[in-house]
């Protein structure tokens, strides 16, 4: 029975399909066994502050995963900041709005540290009785809110943690500061405290800003500015940020005052075609019971690589999202043979890539590849535009495209009588041609199209995938 359960901790059970579910890292409870450290690795791991630039889909949400696994490894205490533009605690003594991200950081900080006595009350029994008084009243002083209500839950049951932090929360705390001390003397006297409890210091992961940046691009740029020229005031030795934005935001920040003062290391998220296939074959490999899974057994397809490169550009995401029928289709044929060239481009019609239209960028994505819209002739970008918002996932007949595009008119002429009508054959070549340009800039494979398909007989079907 004990060989049995060795072996049960050394082969985790397969995951099937479901390693390739959601495709999001923080749905993904078993996520540490797929992954793949990015080039560089060392540099974001290292005790010093650092942002990190990333598209959508490049696994900077994967990386804090493991940078905080990381992180409690090495005894740091580990906290989630969210940042948000308008983020300040109810009675906040700030002047101004960095400085009640500051108090919002602050409150974050007592939650970690409360957290962290739940899980470790051991750690209180060893601290020394300075270190004891520096806690209490840093939880009292600087959670937002009534401490009792905030810590909530943890109070709860008869673990020596709870016990402890009902002990924490009765008490009177001392007066270790005067009152609206400056915030990097109040962080000085909690990384005091982190350290008398045995942590060798704090680390803040600092995500949640590309999904404001999208939706409040203005307010959360400044508010990024003011963070990065705010950071050398609050930074110690012994604390680091771990900071997490958008490509989009790099030029926008590169030149606050902690990215030039190089107390914020910059750190470009970005994947080589090696370590991309890598990141698939363990992800196929945690599905199938095996340490790594070769693509050529799943595929017998030698253009899938070609494919993947095109449609997944550098996203480990797009990636997975690709193989991911290819799995379906292999485990329901029961692992026997990997899938064929027929059955792959079956699949490709089936589950085409998503195609997203960003006029206000200039591009056009298909999958997580970039195109853009200088790239395409004209004519074949206002056909495009025309097939993408106003008949998404219609038939519609090259004539009336032609005629639309070419001759400014709302509706094809049906009669000879009318001195516009034109034979099919006078513009078939024009409209193929047109076509075949479009095609070539934005499918993946130009010869086998999947995204501007052709109805016979009938016209073109873009394929709109949300």
């Amino acid at each position: 029975m004990s060989a049995q359960r060795d072996s049960s901790r050394r082969s985790p059970r397969p995951l099937g399909v479901e390693a390739f579910g959601a495709l999001r890292a923080e749905h993904e409870p078993w996520l540490m066994r797929c992954f793949v450290p990015p080039p560089e690795f060392e540099r974001v791991i290292g005790p010093e502050s650092v942002i990190v630039f990333g598209r959508v889909g490049t696994g900077k949400t994967a990386l804090a995963r493991a940078l905080r696994e990381h992180s409690r490894l090495e005894g740091y205490l580990t906290l989630d900041w969210h940042p948000a533009p308008d983020a300040s605690p109810g009675g906040s003594r700030a002047p101004s709005p960095i400085y009640g991200q500051f108090d919002h950081l602050l409150d974050a900080c007592a939650r970690a540290l409360a957290n962290f006595l739940a899980r470790e009350p051991g750690a209180w029994a060893g601290a020394p009785e300075w270190a004891r008084a520096r806690v209490v009243w840093f939880l009292h002083t600087c959670t937002a809110g009534a401490l009792g209500v905030r810590l909530g839950p943890l109070l709860e049951g008869d673990s020596a943690g709870a016990a402890l932090l009902r002990e924490i929360v009765s008490q009177s705390p001392r007066e270790i500061l005067y009152p609206n001390a400056p915030r990097d003397q109040i962080i000085a006297e909690l990384m005091s405290a982190v350290l008398g409890l045995g942590l060798k210091g704090i680390w803040v992961l600092v995500e949640g800003v590309e999904r404001w940046f999208h939706v409040h691009r203005e307010g959360m740029s400044s508010l990024m500015r003011a963070f990065l020229d705010t950071l050398p005031l609050f930074e110690r030795p012994e604390m680091a940020f771990k900071v997490f934005a958008p490509a989009d935001m790099e030029p926008v920040l590169s030149g606050a005052g902690g990215l030039l003062r190089r107390r914020l290391n910059a750190y470009r998220l970005r994947w080589d075609e090696e370590r991309l296939r890598h990141i698939v074959e363990v992800r196929l490999g945690a599905a199938l019971g095996a340490d790594r899974f070769p693509l050529e057994r799943l595929c017998s397809d030698p253009h899938l690589l070609t494919w993947l490169r095109r449609v997944g550009a550098e996203s480990p995401r797009e990636w997975l999202t690709q193989v991911r029928p290819l799995l379906e289709r292999y485990v329901e044929k029961g692992g026997r043979a990997p899938v064929d060239g027929q059955e792959w481009r079956e699949l490709r019609r089936k589950y085409p890539p998503r195609l997203h239209l960003d006029e206000q960028r200039g591009r056009v994505l298909v999958g997580a590849r970039e195109i853009p819209v200088s790239r395409l002739p004209a004519k074949a970008y206002e056909m495009l535009k025309y097939l993408y918002y106003e008949r998404p996932g219609q038939v519609v007949s090259k004539a009336e495209l032609y005629f639309r595009f070419y001759r400014n008119r709302d509706s094809v002429p049906r009669s000879p009588e009318d001195e516009e009508y034109e034979f099919h054959k006078e513009f078939e070549s024009v409209m193929d041609t047109t076509l075949w340009r479009l095609r070539r800039a934005i499918e993946p494979d130009p010869s086998d199209p999947v995204l501007l398909v052709t109805v016979r007989g009938h016209g073109v079907r873009l394929m709109v995938r949300w």
